[in-house]
C-alpha cells in the first residue's frame, strides 16, 4: 500500500474525520466527473486499439 492510500485510510477511519452533506455533495460530483472523464479516456484507447487490430 502507498503512503498516500495508508494516510487516507488512516484518515477515514479517524474519530476526527468528519465530513458534512455539502462536502459529501461536493466530493461526488467531483467523483461523477472523475468517472466520465475517465471513460472517455477508455473509450477512446479501446476505439484506437479497435482501429490498429482492423488495419493489420
Amino acid at each position: 500500500m502507498s503512503n498516500a492510500n495508508s494516510t487516507s485510510l488512516r484518515a477515514r477511519h479517524s474519530p476526527h474525520f468528519k465530513m458534512n452533506a455539502e462536502e459529501l455533495i461536493w466530493i461526488s460530483g467531483r467523483v461523477a466527473v472523475l468517472e466520465d472523464l475517465v471513460g472517455a479516456i477508455c473509450r477512446d484507447h479501446l476505439a484506437a486499439l479497435a482501429r490498429a487490430r482492423a488495419a493489420e
